[in-house]
């Protein structure tokens, strides 16, 4: 990362820090210490694509972060807050990413495909949805898409965060696992949750899709993206 870049998510870092101590954010921090039965599970195929094995990498790197916490009641699950900054060599290797609608090779590269799961879960399971970006482009087909339309939630350290508020009055907690051929996500809670039947309308034109995700009749989320596949 240029130095100009560090200086400019040094100053978005510093003035959402202000902003969340201000409006007195309850972020989930505390480490796994619940015995949590019951599970909603979602399982994505992975898409043999350059990079595959780094990203994999990334994968486990942040599950082991996220595994270890609890989302107790009214507290809100940051994504950046848990996985910290992915430019860190040390930690995670470089992998495919998607920037200004382009794909590149960064440093962390494949994070949005657990920040994507979370987002799902979180409509399954009728979590609150805080902050969510979509990504602005449509790059896969139907033949090479690991999860549905919509379902996918961009993270950029420093500018976008994925943020799931827990409404229910028992804890819940994201666990993940990196398999051979699959990633495997979880929503655990002490209670059962009655999952949602969600249901997509896909709207196309020429240059753009709009995917509205329903439940129960409800408009829950919208995302709108450019057409540019693979």
């Amino acid at each position: 990362m240029s130095f100009k870049k560090q200086i400019k998510v040094f100053v978005k870092l510093t003035f959402r820090k202000i902003e969340d101590s201000f409006n007195r954010i309850p972020f989930a921090i505390k480490k796994n210490d619940e015995e949590l039965p019951y599970k909603v599970t979602i399982q994505q195929p992975f898409i043999s694509q350059e990079f595959l094995e780094n990203k994999k990498h990334n994968l486990k790197v942040a599950s082991e972060k996220i595994n270890q916490i609890i989302v107790y009641p009214n507290e809100i699950f940051s994504f950046w807050k848990i996985v910290k900054n992915p430019n860190n060599t040390n930690v995670y290797k470089s992998g495919r990413s998607l920037v200004a609608g382009k794909l590149q090779e960064q440093i962390g590269g494949g994070l949005c495909q657990i920040s994507g799961a979370i987002f799902h879960l979180a409509l399954l399971s009728q979590l609150e949805i805080v902050e969510r970006h979509q990504h602005s482009v449509d790059i896969y087909t139907e033949e090479n898409r690991y999860t549905p339309l919509g379902t996918d939630a961009t993270v950029v350290f420093g500018y976008k965060d994925l943020r799931i508020r827990n409404p229910y009055h028992f804890p819940i907690q994201f666990r993940f696992s990196v398999e051979e051929n699959h990633f495997v996500g979880e929503l655990c809670s002490k209670e059962k949750i009655e999952t949602s039947a969600l249901n997509f309308e896909i709207k196309s034109s020429e240059n753009e899709k709009t995917v509205s995700i329903i439940d129960n009749g409800k408009i829950i989320s919208v995302s709108h993206y450019k057409n540019q596949s693979l």
